[in-house]
């Protein structure tokens, strides 16, 4: 392939990028190999590091919308085609069909529909983010609730829906206009979870009043949530008033309390708490106690520099590692990363890697990224190839992290080689890749090819919700505005009004 010049110019002065293996299309500027693959991105593009510190407190804390209502639903038959239906509904896609068009067309057919089926549809949506359509057919349901026997529960999913399509205020005429009967535990709880995620700390307490006062606050949820949103918003000295009132009611903490209890105690450095709760957990049951309790407070003991109560902490998590759980490997491999403990990441990878037949792109994400946060560049190029040889499907994500380590250590030729390689193995650069590139070139002084690389991103990343850093497209802006190159200011600008920055 002939390789040219990318058409972006610091002054006068072309900057080429021929290591990439880019050439000039007649349109769009930069084409070559990487052009016709752009179409294809996944909306979720951004590379994260998959686990501790930030996504512990988030696994952690997470809850159901009311409790109860999405647990499978009993005496169900053994088969059944609602698969079918939901694969219906969900090729709707972005269609203005409604979901309630196909469900009556399935009735059409004589085809019989239960409401365990309607729910199974309803939650699958959900959790694929498809709310709209979750909330049609869940709207379906409730116009048909003299067949099915409406619950508390099904009102519940229904005002969570409401909420996350149409806002919390419409969730809240929602559920004014209940029949009393159907506002109790359940649906109390689901309009305190709305209030909870959009941090309306004001409605969440009135409700919180409403439902000590009608005796609702009979398990440990509504305690949770309440809990969460004085975390999100920074009144953590509630925390211990909610955590008191708990056991002052006999109401047993959770691992979710014991997560945003030590989340608070993190969080103001509060170690002879922390002490406290490891104290607490020893004497409580594995399913009150488990082990993301204890990654949490070993996050929580190295952030404090306390590795020997940390370490502690990660062997009662090994202790309570179910057969078929990955996660807590990675819990695991990312924490001793965090405590500069090389051999015991290999310990637990070699571990993981008895414990299950095939490795997933997700495991070697973890355990390169690691390596990388350790500076180990070489056992992170090691397991690299062991990744490449494992034969799975080529993610970008994989590359991404030894490509970033390459191009903020200053290793730009290293960093274009190894996006070549990528490239001839069949991996697809996605607009973090680009963005990475153009990091290392602005560190490097390379403004051109910085600049190009950053098109290249806004470009790949455009229609799936992917936005550049702010900070690199100023740096780049700020350098070029002093060398009074307004040629290619001006495409910073457009870059900046293009994403709405």
């Amino acid at each position: 392939m002939a390789l040219l010049q990318l058409p972006c110019r610091i002054g006068r002065q072309p900057a080429p990028l021929e290591t990439l293996g880019i050439t000039k299309g007649p349109s769009n500027g930069i084409t070559g190999f990487v052009g016709s693959y752009y179409s294809s991105f996944s909306p979720k593009m951004r590379t994260r590091h998959p686990f501790p510190c930030k996504s512990i407190t988030a696994l952690s804390v997470s809850v159901s919308v009311d409790g109860e209502c999405d647990k499978p639903l009993p005496h169900r038959p053994v088969s059944s085609d609602w698969e079918s239906l939901y694969r219906r509904i969900q090729l709707l896609g972005s269609q203005s069909i409604m979901s309630s068009s196909v469900l009556e067309e399935w009735i059409r057919e004589g085809k019989p529909l239960a409401k365990w089926e309607l729910r199974n549809i309803t939650r699958q949506l959900r959790q694929n983010s498809r709310f709209k359509q979750a909330l049609e057919v869940s709207d379906w349901l409730i116009q048909h609730g003299t067949k099915y026997q409406l619950r508390s529960g099904d009102y519940a999913i229904h005002l969570d829906l409401i909420s996350k399509v149409n806002g919390p205020h419409h969730a809240e005429r929602y559920f004014l206009q209940l029949p009393k009967g159907m506002k109790n535990k359940l649906t109390y709880s689901a309009l305190l979870n709305v209030y909870v995620k959009e941090n309306m700390k004001e409605r969440a307490e009135t409700t919180m009043k409403k439902m000590r006062m009608l005796g609702f606050l009979t398990s440990a949820l509504p305690y949770n949530r309440m809990m969460t949103l004085y975390l999100n918003t920074n009144n953590l000295e509630k925390i211990p008033i909610l955590l008191k009132e708990m056991r002052d009611s006999s109401t047993l903490p959770d691992a979710n309390s014991y997560t945003i209890w030590i989340t608070r105690c993190g969080a103001v450095s509060d170690v002879e708490e922390m002490d406290k709760v490891y104290l607490e957990l020893k004497k409580v049951s594995p399913e009150r106690a488990n082990w993301i309790v204890y990654s949490t407070l070993a996050n929580m003991y190295i952030k404090e520099n306390l590795i020997e109560k940390a370490e502690l902490c990660l062997k009662e998590v090994e202790n309570r590692i179910v057969n078929n759980e990955r996660a807590p490997y990675k819990y695991l491999l990312s924490l001793y990363a965090g405590m500069g403990k090389k051999a015991e990441m290999y310990r637990i990878w070699k571990l993981y890697k008895t414990s299950f037949k095939n490795m997933t792109n997700s495991s070697y994400i973890c355990l390169i990224s690691s390596l990388v946060k350790l500076g180990d560049i070489e056992g992170a190029e090691s397991c690299f190839e062991e990744w490449e040889s494992a034969g799975l499907s080529y993610d970008v994500r994989v590359t991404n992290i030894l490509l970033a380590c390459y191009a903020r250590k200053g290793m730009v030729k290293k960093a274009e080689l190894f996006f070549v390689r990528m490239r001839r193995q069949g991996g697809m650069p996605n607009p973090n890749t680009w963005e990475i590139l153009a990091e290392g070139y602005l560190q490097n002084g390379q403004l051109g090819n910085a600049l190009a690389a950053m098109e290249e991103a806004v470009s790949s990343g455009k229609g799936v919700g992917w936005k550049p850093k702010l900070e690199n497209v100023h740096a780049i802006f700020k350098d070029f505005e002093m060398q009074g190159d307004v040629e290619n200011v001006e495409k910073c600008m457009s870059i900046l009004r293009g994403m709405n920055l």
